[in-house]
């Protein structure tokens, strides 16, 4: 109902912005996680693209920084609607680059509109990504937007505050540019929110330098496309890897999909585990670490990866490693909302066609506690995605990921462990099709 209100004032030139701003603001919350047409947000962006495109291209009749801020909220929507709409083509955004650019060169001075960080990253993004004409505007706009960033106090005392830390280790140069190596304003805030201690912390800065000391500009890259931000809990060997062949999309590849919220300090026990995965796939399967803060990161990291490699391979496994109960795996902190995705987040249509990212019969392996039990989350993913999928049926952590090749698929055997000596280990609970299956039967059931 709402919603048909807005549909009438987006046509008013003078509520347009206020209403753009507010489905802006709905599109990047954490409800509706899901592509399509369970989106309320993306249908009403993609009913009224016409409109929007419109005002980005019309000539300015207001104040430079007044029609900066209308064209930036029409950016904005395009680039929530791409995320949440697969069939998108980034290219639609060629015809605005040069009229964006004029306005950013009027209006900036005076502009200090939130959310600039938020499109500066998109846009990178989009340029990693780009096989468009027009690279040098995306580049060019976005240091405009950074420019705007680092201007207003409240960020630079979150730069500055990276920078210090950072050289409190002792190693840095005493001038660190925070954006050269990848830090942005929000990055100290993940880091928080995640729950890391201070020796986390730590392992986060000195990875992110010895990461730019071998290979210059991959944490950015990283950040921007796979959202990663804990560079401290993953070994440095396997991000130099996923750097060296994020071009890659001939050689099939799994995925492991790690929350940013380590609520029961969980994180330090996947590096061993991940470090011999990596070696023991020996290139003959590419593993791409990707990180999500809620439901809706993992729509948005299951879209982008299909954009980027979908063509030429669909995800082969997942390992999905977060805080779970036997009915969610939780991504974010409780206190925000679309932290937790649930076995009702299961019933929808975006959850069926989220398998169209897979391959047939995928295998999804839960690093979450209780998730295995009979009923819970790990069996309804088992059926609505017709795959595999093994968790633990108790608390517990993955200690081995072991497997042996069958043709050109890995077959896992998991191991989990509670950390209790004085009781049993999680049993690693199997289904497949959403059926309880036994320890070696899955592929015959299939």
């Amino acid at each position: 109902q709402e919603m048909q209100i807005f549909d009438a004032a987006i046509e008013d030139d003078k509520l347009f912005p206020e209403v753009l701003k507010c489905v802006n603001e709905l599109a990047e919350s954490e409800d509706g996680a899901f592509v399509g047409e369970d989106n309320i947000a993306a249908g009403f962006l993609g009913r009224h693209l016409e409109i929007i495109e419109r005002r980005i291209n019309s000539p300015p009749e207001i104040s430079p920084e007044k029609d900066l801020a209308v064209k930036m909220e029409c950016l904005r929507s395009l680039l929530n609607f791409s995320e949440v709409e697969e069939n998108f083509d980034t290219k639609r955004l060629d015809g605005h680059l040069n009229i964006l650019a004029e306005s950013l060169d009027r209006g900036l001075d005076n502009y200090s509109e939130g959310g600039n960080l938020s499109i500066s990253q998109r846009l990178l993004d989009i340029y990693y990504n780009y096989s468009g004409e027009q690279p040098e505007q995306y580049k060019f706009i976005v240091s405009k937007l950074l420019d705007c960033v680092n201007r207003g106090d409240s960020q630079r005392t979150k730069f500055e505050l990276c920078a210090d830390l950072y050289n409190q280790l002792g190693r840095g140069d005493g001038s660190l540019e925070a954006r050269r190596s990848g830090f942005d304003a929000n990055l100290i805030n993940i880091w928080q929110e995640a729950g890391l201690d201070s020796k986390q912390f730590k392992d986060c800065l000195v990875n992110i330098k010895a990461l730019e000391d071998e290979r210059p500009g991959i944490v950015n890259a990283l950040i921007v496309q796979y959202g990663i931000t804990l560079f401290g809990i993953y070994p440095r060997e396997l991000l130099i890897k996923q750097f060296d062949e994020r071009d890659d999309t001939q050689t099939p590849y799994g995925i492991f999909l790690s929350s940013r919220y380590d609520g029961a300090q969980a994180f330090g026990k996947v590096y061993v585990p991940l470090e011999h995965l990596g070696a023991d796939l020996k290139g003959k399967m590419l593993l791409r670490i990707v990180e999500a803060g809620g439901k809706k990161d993992v729509a948005r990291n299951l879209i982008k990866l299909n954009r980027r490699y979908g063509n030429s391979n669909k995800i082969h496994f997942a390992i999905i490693s977060g805080h779970g109960e036997q009915d969610n795996i939780q991504f974010g902190p409780s206190y925000k909302t679309g932290s937790r995705l649930t076995i009702d987040d299961l019933q929808g249509r975006g959850a069926e066609r989220s398998g169209k990212f897979f391959i047939d019969n995928p295998t999804i392996i839960l690093n979450s506690c209780s998730t295995g039990k009979e009923g819970g989350i790990a069996q309804e993913l088992s059926n609505k995605l017709r795959a595999d999928v093994i968790a633990p049926d108790k608390p517990g952590f993955i200690t081995n990921i072991d497997f042996e090749w069958d043709g050109d698929r890995p077959e896992f055997n998991i191991r989990y462990n509670s950390g209790d000596i004085s009781s049993f280990p999680p049993k690693a609970m199997r289904y497949s099709n959403g059926q309880i299956v036994g320890q070696r039967e899955i592929s015959k059931v299939a």
